[in-house]
């Protein structure tokens, strides 16, 4: 199998991982500190903003399947190369045209773009460098994270000193900062990239696979609502934007930190469901400070979804 192996090859896919995985999260989670911002100006109901939130999440479900027809047509390169451009067009056209149905149609496409983007970028780290997926595999989970996190602390400040359009519109900068090193990046063979013409056994009567299906949906709804709700819980609770940022940005930073972890502590202690009874157990709390604690008193889930989802894909 082909592989780059010179250093700067690999320096240069470090550095486009880390870009175009920072843009795969922000135009997201920069929504939640806004909620009750756009609710606000725009006259919704809460069933209509729940529509900008929930829309990005099934659509990163329902198209990932799309990711085979975009390799075989267009090859990795240039299909992630047109959506991270098309994700950071539809990020800047929310501060342009900050009405409902603007929003309402970049959240599905803006979805539609995340969930093709991510099986690629995995088949290009996969191709090129088979033998430093894991490493590479790494950078890719620590640019989704910091990305979040960087939403979640920095949108509110975006917001006192501009307003929601242009506090949304500013995550779009990501995608000019990653299309210059992205384009810059080899193309994978054809031949070694996603190959779906292989035929595979149907999961469908596969128990673990069902299994694991079922786990992984419950925690990225955890992980999604969370995002999403989080600074309304605290807002509602009676903190303002900022801080209810900040105590967004706390639960991102401690999923990055899980995340870098968590294989440290694998290797050290490899009881796999040790780790994610503990994360869960942790989950499970900070919830419940959510639920029964005022603002003086709110806390955060440590590990979160994020981690469990770290501790079984190892």
């Amino acid at each position: 199998m082909a592989q780059l192996k010179n250093k700067p090859a690999l320096g240069l896919m470090v550095i486009a991982i880390l870009f175009v995985s920072l843009n795969l999260r922000p135009a997201i989670s920069s929504i939640g500190p806004l909620l009750e911002a756009i609710r606000r100006d725009l006259s919704l109901s809460n069933s209509e903003i729940s529509l900008l939130t929930s829309i990005p999440v099934f659509c990163m479900g329902l198209f990932a399947p799309l990711a085979i027809g975009f390799n075989r047509k267009f090859g990795i390169k240039k299909s992630i190369t047109f959506l991270i451009a098309m994700l950071g067009a539809l990020t800047f056209v929310r501060g342009l045209f900050p009405t409902y149905p603007v929003l309402l149609a970049s959240s599905f496409f803006i979805g539609l773009a995340i969930a093709v983007i991510s099986p690629l970028l995995s088949a290009a780290i996969k191709t090129n460098f088979p033998g430093r997926t894991a490493s590479l595999i790494g950078v890719y989970s620590f640019g989704m994270g910091l990305g979040a996190m960087l939403a979640s602390g920095l949108t509110g400040v975006f917001y006192t000193l501009a307003g929601w359009p242009l506090a949304l519109a500013s995550w779009g900068v990501l995608a000019l900062i990653a299309l210059p090193f992205w384009l810059r990046v080899k193309e994978p063979p054809k031949t070694y990239a996603v190959d779906a013409g292989s035929p595979a056994k149907p999961p469908w009567k596969n128990k673990r696979a069902w299994t694991m299906l079922l786990f992984f949906g419950f925690q990225s709804a955890m992980f999604f609502s969370l995002i999403t709700w989080l600074a309304p819980i605290a807002i509602d609770k009676g903190m303002n934007v900022l801080t209810a940022g900040a105590v967004l940005t706390v639960m991102a930073a401690v999923q990055l930190v899980g995340n870098l972890s968590l294989p440290v502590l694998l290797a050290r202690f490899p009881s796999r469901l040790l780790w994610i009874f503990l994360s869960l157990l942790s989950g499970v709390a900070g919830l419940l400070l959510l639920l029964f604690g005022g603002a003086s008193r709110l806390g955060l889930p440590r590990f979160s979804s994020a981690s469990c989802s770290a501790v079984c894909s190892r």
